[in-house]
């Protein structure tokens, strides 16, 4: 993540300070996911995770993409990108639901709600208008979610498969860096 700060910045001539925290948290995140086995640092780092896609949506806010999209959208885009993200985000669930203790599952539904929100914001924003930047930030937030979903479903045993941690990484490296550089030419 450091690297992907760095290249933000050199790329953008200084940097969004909401893209550079998002980057932060999310460097965060992986820190505290080092440790295998330790529920408290797996929940901070979720936790991280989640502040910083809250970020992303506040960049995006902040350089008024959704807002512009909606203007080229109009109205009834937005009942149907909510109804999109509802329903990716209860097909989410639902498929790692059955698998997970009672109590993980309302964090866990808060953090497939942040991150579908992130990915929607980004998808909305270069739907409404699609122009380079916009699009590889669109692109990193639904391979973030990819990346994310596939780590959940192979902690709990629902994704097999001999490369899955090296797709997590690959994919998480690639969303991260592709939401970074999309940013930095807005």
């Amino acid at each position: 993540m450091p690297l992907a700060v760095c290249i933000h910045c050199a790329l953008s001539g200084g940097g969004r300070p909401l893209v550079i925290a998002a980057l932060a948290f999310g460097w965060a995140g992986d820190l505290f996911l080092i440790p295998r086995g330790r529920r408290m640092l797996f929940g901070l780092g979720a936790f991280c995770f989640l502040i910083g896609h809250c970020l992303y949506i506040g960049a995006a806010f902040s350089l008024r993409m959704p807002q512009s999209a909606y203007a080229a959208l109009g109205p009834a885009s937005i009942p149907a990108a909510a109804a999109l993200c509802t329903a990716v985000c209860a097909g989410a669930f639902l498929a790692l639901c059955k698998k997970l203790d009672k109590k993980l599952r309302a964090p866990c539904l808060v953090y497939i709600a942040g991150i579908a929100a992130m990915a929607a914001t980004l998808c909305y924003s270069a739907a409404g208008q699609p122009t380079l930047p916009r699009l590889l930030a669109a692109a990193g937030g639904l391979l973030f979610s990819a990346s994310d979903f596939t780590l959940a479903g192979s902690a709990l045993g629902i994704i097999r498969g001999r490369r899955r941690g090296l797709w997590v990484m690959a994919s998480y490296i690639a969303a991260q860096t592709l939401i970074a550089v999309g940013f930095a030419f807005i």
